[in-house]
């Protein structure tokens, strides 16, 4: 199986990319949602228990309401710019304009976002938390490396456009 084109392996990875979208993007909401109604209870040991509406059932967790949210938000632009990405590596001219905005998006919010996102933590923790900063580093990476593949297919751009020209 190939990696790009109408079937390929990025065309099989846009679908479960979107939905994984839409999954956080209905999660960042109940957190707002929580948020919005106050339904939640955050102790001094840390712990925030989100109380599903309706249920005796509830949710714990050793992370600040503000930072689920965030969480989830991010990870749903991320999702998204990735899965516009798949599906701009499923079409069948790989060299485009289009492949390359998405590319440049995706890099610049994997380098960026994290940074962003560290010092956002920072602030409502009052304390770097390692945790955040390795995480932060990893995605940092993957966005170097994405602006490596940018360079790649930039070139490969120029390079079918002479030969387009010399045809």
């Amino acid at each position: 199986m190939n990696f790009f084109g109408k079937k390929s392996i990025s065309s099989v990875l846009y679908s479960p990319a979107l939905v994984v979208t839409i999954i956080m993007a209905v999660l960042s909401l109940l957190v707002i949602y929580y948020l919005i109604t106050g339904n939640y209870d955050m102790f001094s040991s840390g712990t925030t228990v989100l109380n599903i509406p309706g249920t005796d059932l509830n949710l714990k967790t050793h992370h600040s309401i503000f930072i689920i949210l965030g969480s989830f938000m991010f990870n749903t632009v991320y999702f998204y710019v990735l899965s516009r990405l798949f599906k701009t590596f499923s079409n069948a001219i790989l060299f485009s304009e289009q492949t390359i905005r998405h590319l440049r998006v995706f890099a610049y919010f994997n380098v960026i976002a994290p940074i962003v996102a560290c010092f956002i933590a920072f602030l409502i923790l009052d304390s770097a938390n390692f945790e955040f900063v390795i995480q932060g580093a990893l995605v940092i990476a993957v966005g170097i490396f994405c602006f490596m593949i940018l360079s790649i297919i930039k070139k490969g751009q120029h390079l079918q456009t002479e030969n387009d020209l010399t045809i």
